[in-house]
């Protein structure tokens, strides 16, 4: 549904849940399935969503359309992660949403279209293929009978959006019914219920092998709100249905009910009606709809029964658990509210971590909820995290032990409006973040050494960012951890020099063996990236002034007299022209003084001899005096060479350091 109007506007939410970038199209269609196109729009939409970051705005702003559309449709892709998206349709009170459906099909059911006095149904379909389609759609009475039939073809990409009565002209006032959907290539559907103050939309629903639905929301009061139950046989058998109406701890709330639905019949009645019971105040519950046959579909509806407050919203019917939830909408404002629902269908307790995320990634807060067997949790989020209170944007997850079913409504205090979204599943082995680990001398890897000074880069690693302060280094900093497996199957969490979210610096452990290794970061909203390494003996790497593994190194010449005094002059200094650190002039002195330059590296260590290292100093052949550890601070390597006099006036010129066959970062000193 793509709108851009002054009373109907179509509003995008996009949160990219995975642990990687991901590179988002979108890409808007007219009713004829041509691309929109005209100067100034910007179609298709390509953006680079970050690892747990959202994109949303109105349909026209991202787009840039700068004239009215009424009318097409857009295609979203993503090439790495989950990404979730939702449409809120509809402007200021007269609101819902619908879940941008990952799954399509050429059979759907539009469980819900009403036309009377008050009230119409849009029905929208498009052509989400590359080739013609056959359209077939049924309109079917509540008891089943066929009251119209419409057939067209659509092109490649192109939709049908009208209201049931341009669509059946010969259907009269009052309707309840519902519409199929069928096509010979695949589509997407979806319809919206239009009054003067509501707008209530629902997805067309594809009838998945299953004989169990769920709906884990719902709610009622003698007074101002129920919630209708929708239930929708399309098949050509009758159904013998069992329904339940469950407490919070998973004991019936009233006695279980069996329906019977005859095949093509609709029902639609409210929970007090079909439970027979008058709530005295507020109640919650969540309902099971047991099936002897598959291919049952339905919807709740929460709504005003009395017409007084002027709301209503719909939710489809459930049947897929899931372990991990993404709600890509979220408000929390003042006067607003935002209420997660998760029922638990399985024998055993539920343990689901609920995780609040400001529209940048950010953590917000985390909280642990505990779901009885058969039961269900409902509450308002910024109740749950606290820390979440007056936000607007961002988006939510939930991930749980074992599978559970999970929705959301969203609405004012007020209650002049109410817009219901199911939760968007998604497998968190199917994306990774990713983290790249290299020395911290020269930025290369994926050879590393044991006991060497490295870094990590990559996106989100931590919540904050924080230094080490003390000794020992720390394992865990800003709640962040990193895990060194070598290849010989053994995990060490890495001592940390610093954390935070684009750049994290440790020290490969001690005792890591050589060969294959994989390394995990955790950061403290539980988010994982993971690398991998070779860990060799020795990988030489000089620390330099400019900390771009370049240039001047990090270091001092040491100037020993002839009466064995020394003194020590840095190697850089600032160029005032550029900003940045240059080889500093060298002035090897007199006959009798000598030069050592004392360089500071990391990664060669575990060289098997002092006689294993080399150096040439513009291509002059360097004494090495040193090669170690440096003792004073952990995982920091020494070299100690004696500058030929041969050198004097050359200026700049290239220090090549080779350990063990193995050639460390070309670093340039200036002899004068």
């Amino acid at each position: 549904v793509l709108r851009s109007l002054n009373d109907f506007t179509t509003r995008l939410y996009f949160a990219s849940v995975g642990n990687v970038n991901a590179g988002l199209s979108a890409r808007a269609f007219k009713p004829t399935g041509q691309t929109y196109s005209a100067a100034g729009i910007v179609n298709p939409l390509t953006t680079t969503l970050p690892a747990g970051k959202t994109v949303s705005g109105l349909a026209s702003e991202l787009f840039k359309f700068t004239t009215p559309l009424d009318g097409g449709w857009m295609q979203t892709r993503a090439d790495k992660n989950f990404v979730a998206g939702y449409q809120m349709l509809g402007k200021d009170d007269r609101l819902d949403g619908l879940s941008q459906p990952a799954l399509v099909a050429g059979t759907q059911v539009l469980t819900d279209v009403q036309y009377d006095a008050t009230m119409t149904t849009e029905i929208h379909v498009a052509n989400v293929t590359r080739f013609d389609t056959n359209l077939t759609l049924e309109l079917r009475s509540a008891a089943g009978a066929l009251v119209g039939s419409y057939e067209t073809s659509l092109a490649p990409k192109e939709t049908l959006a009208n209201r049931v009565q341009d669509i059946f002209s010969t259907i009269a006032q009052p309707f309840t019914g519902y519409v199929i959907v069928r096509g010979s290539q695949d589509l997407a559907a979806a319809a919206l219920q239009l009054a003067a103050a509501e707008i209530t939309a629902l997805p067309g629903q594809i009838a998945l092998v299953s004989n169990k639905l769920y709906a884990p929301y719902v709610l009622t009061d003698n007074q101002n709100i129920t919630t209708r139950l929708n239930l929708v046989n399309p098949t050509t058998s009758a159904a013998n249905l069992t329904l339940k109406l469950v407490k919070e701890n998973g004991t019936n709330l009233a006695a279980p009910v069996t329906v019977p639905l005859a095949a093509g019949q609709q029902q639609q009645r409210d929970i007090t009606q079909i439970f027979n019971f008058t709530p005295s105040e507020l109640t919650y519950g969540a309902v099971i709809v047991e099936s002897n046959i598959t291919g049952i579909v339905g919807n709740v509806s929460y709504l005003d029964p009395k017409g007084q407050f002027k709301f209503r919203a719909a939710l489809p019917l459930e049947s897929e658990a899931a372990q991990n939830f993404a709600f890509a909408y979220l408000d929390n404002r003042e006067d607003a509210f935002t209420q997660v629902a998760v029922f638990n269908p399985q024998t055993q307790v539920a343990n689901v971590t609920l995780k609040v995320f400001k529209a940048d990634g950010n953590a917000v807060g985390t909280a642990l909820l505990s779901i009885p067997a058969g039961g269900f949790y409902t509450d308002l989020v910024d109740s749950i995290v606290a820390a979440s209170f007056g936000q607007q944007g961002g988006y939510f997850t939930l991930s749980g032990n074992q599978p559970v079913i999970a929705s959301a409504a969203f609405g004012t205090l007020a209650g002049s409006m109410i817009a219901a979204l199911p939760g968007q599943s998604f497998d968190p082995a199917t994306f990774t973040r990713t983290a790249t680990t290299v020395s911290a001398a020269h930025y290369k890897g994926p050879e590393l050494a044991a006991e060497s000074i490295v870094s990590a880069f990559g996106s989100a690693m931590a919540t904050g960012t924080a230094p080490a302060t003390s000794l020992p280094l720390p394992t865990v900093l800003a709640g962040t951890t990193v895990r060194v497996r070598d290849s010989a199957g053994v995990d060490r969490l890495a001592p940390l020099f610093y954390v935070g979210p684009q750049q994290i610096n440790y020290l490969i452990p001690l005792g890591t063996t050589v060969g294959a290794a994989t390394i995990t970061i955790t950061s403290s909203d539980g988010m994982s990236s993971t690398g991998s390494a070779e860990i060799i003996k020795v990988v030489p790497g000089f620390f330099t002034a400019n900390q771009d593994g370049a240039g001047a190194p990090a270091g001092f010449a040491i100037r020993v007299k002839a009466n064995g005094a020394q003194t020590r002059e840095s190697l850089s200094r600032l160029d005032a022209a550029t900003g940045k650190q240059v080889p500093a002039p060298i002035d090897l002195g007199p006959e009798g003084e000598v030069i050592i330059l004392e360089l500071y590296g990391t990664g060669l260590r575990g060289r098997s001899s002092q006689a294993a290292v080399s150096a040439t100093i513009g291509g002059v052949a360097a004494g090495v005096e040193y090669a170690d550890r440096q003792p004073g601070f952990l995982g920091l390597d020494q070299v100690n060479l004696r500058v030929p006099r041969g050198l004097i006036g050359r200026g700049e010129v290239d220090l090549v350091l080779t350990v063990e066959g193995k050639a460390a970062n070309i670093v340039r000193i200036n002899v004068r």
